[in-house]
């Protein structure tokens, strides 16, 4: 999945859970504006904790929203990357 991907299925399943992405981001611990940057691809590398949190808030894998090489199974940047 490419980085386009995952920022339009991040938006559309935010939109499928009815959240804005002030809500997602106060769900996740971040503003509302980090949420579009994410989505807008302005935010290329988010952290793993993010990741996951935003994963468990749209009720998908972490994998799923950013299946890249810096994210892959078995990858040493996977962990706590920035």
């Amino acid at each position: 999945m490419c980085d386009i991907c995952s920022m339009i299925l991040i938006k559309e399943l935010r939109i499928r859970r009815g959240l804005s992405q002030n809500q997602l981001g106060r769900l996740v611990g971040v503003t509302g504006s980090a949420i579009s940057a994410i989505e807008r691809g302005y935010t290329k590398e988010p952290r793993w904790r993010l990741v996951t949190a935003i994963a468990k808030e749209l009720r998908v894998g972490a994998r799923t929203l950013f299946a890249t090489e810096k994210y892959a199974v078995g990858s040493r940047r996977g962990k706590g990357a920035v």
